[in-house]
């Protein structure tokens, strides 16, 4: 009887486990980020990477720090013993038209014990609002470079940055539940000056 009853405990208890950790916080799918190894986001944003030697490639699946949304970014601090999340905002991609380093060479920091680097974020209003944060400098981008042969994945830590600008994004879920997500796909707008690596702007393909 006894052992009847321990071999239904430990059923239980594994049936517990396995539904823990498919849908409790880190066995879930989440909006707004993923675990990397190659996942993608539901929501595809792609654009043009320019590296700190001045090549440019198109790209997509953006994301940085494996989110595309509320990503943490910090004011600087007066002091150096202060850590920056003292003082977090949250960007998304969608509101950001391009990423870069406020000047060629990399300003790194050290606050807290800990280094991060200076980025400067043009934000996709009519203003074009500026604004300068810290980063960790372990922070990555994430993203897929587009390619004939087929998608090249690429993680990218902010040193090696000359400019991210993002063109547009796309939702991938084609199903009939989503259809009204899908109206929301965005190219953004173009200066007059400015022109891509590849030519006009359209939509990404699905991925």
């Amino acid at each position: 009887m006894n052992y009847k009853l321990l071999l239904i405990s430990t059923l239980i208890a594994v049936g517990c486990w396995h539904s823990l950790d498919y849908t409790g916080e880190w066995g879930g799918a989440k909006e707004d980020s993923v675990s990397g190894g190659g996942e993608k986001h539901s929501i595809n944003f792609y654009g043009i990477f320019t590296d700190a030697n001045n090549k440019k490639s198109s790209i997509e699946n953006i994301a940085i720090g494996n989110k595309f949304r509320q990503i943490p970014v910090y004011a600087p601090p007066k002091n150096e013993d202060t850590k920056p999340d003292t003082n977090t905002s949250f960007i998304d991609l969608a509101e950001i038209r391009e990423i870069s380093l406020p000047s060629a060479d990399p300003r790194i920091e050290k606050f807290a014990g800990r280094e991060y680097i200076t980025i400067m974020t043009i934000s996709n209003d009519k203003k074009r609002t500026q604004h300068t944060y810290l980063v960790e400098v372990t922070r990555e981008i994430s993203c897929h470079e587009v390619n004939e042969a087929g998608p090249i994945e690429r993680k990218i830590k902010f040193e090696a940055l000359g400019k991210l600008k993002i063109k547009g994004y796309r939702y991938r879920d084609s199903s009939t539940e989503n259809k009204k997500e899908r109206k929301k796909e965005k190219v953004f707008e173009e200066d007059d000056e400015e022109t891509g690596a590849t030519g006009p702007v359209t939509a990404a393909p699905a991925a």
